[in-house]
């Protein structure tokens, strides 16, 4: 099954793709991972790529679209995934049309100020990607309870940066959530409930894909 997670920034994308790919059996796809690897890296690609984060705007999409292409071609994704930051609008839709098919969009709706809330206070470990914050937060502080890991937060999570971002989301994917609800794909859950009960409603659709 192939599954893309759709929702603002502090929604829970990550975390619910994570535990949909573990329950699931699928692989996980993050293709917001995919290019802070890439600004990390001490090349030209990153720092343009670095600067854009921390800026708070999107990746042009032919640099995500090859990014996510190679990526799904690999054999661990031929069971399935769960995509989660791709596709961001509906141009990035298209083009995703023609390296995967696509049997269910979930879209986590979260209001801006829980979202900026949210995000002010997450913490992120830089071994696993476990994220804490206001929901989940770790028994030891700066420590993550997986993998003993050290938390940080995220250069594009100031509230500048998180505002700007959403301003994109609204612009851009409003277009794609139209799109993929015209193609009878859509599923709306509510994110602003707990994790384990986002995950609950989520598992019902997948269930019965």
């Amino acid at each position: 099954m192939n599954i893309i997670i759709i929702g603002p920034q502090g929604s829970g994308k990550g975390t619910q793709a994570r535990m949909i790919a573990e329950r699931f059996g699928i692989s996980h796809v993050s293709t917001g991972d995919m290019l802070r690897e890439i600004a990390r890296q001490n090349t030209d690609t990153g720092a343009h790529i670095d600067l854009l984060i921390r800026k708070g705007s999107l990746i042009p999409d032919d640099i995500v679209t090859d990014l996510l292409s190679r990526r799904l071609s690999e054999d661990d994704c031929k069971k399935g995934f769960v995509l989660d930051g791709y596709p961001r609008n509906a141009n990035q839709a298209k083009l995703l049309e023609v390296i995967a098919k696509i049997e269910a969009v979930i879209y986590l709706k979260l209001s801006d100020e829980e979202a900026v809330k949210r995000l002010a206070t997450r913490f992120v470990c830089n071994k696993c990607g476990e994220i804490y914050g206001i929901v989940k937060q770790p028994a030891e502080e700066g420590k993550c309870d997986a993998c003993g890991g050290d938390l940080y937060q995220r250069n594009d999570e100031s509230e500048f940066a998180v505002r700007r971002r959403l301003e994109i989301f609204h612009k851009d994917t409003k277009p794609l959530i139209d799109h993929y609800r015209y193609k009878r794909l859509l599923h709306e859950i509510n994110a602003n409930q707990s994790i384990e009960q986002v995950f609950s409603d989520i598992s019902l659709i997948v269930e019965n894909l």
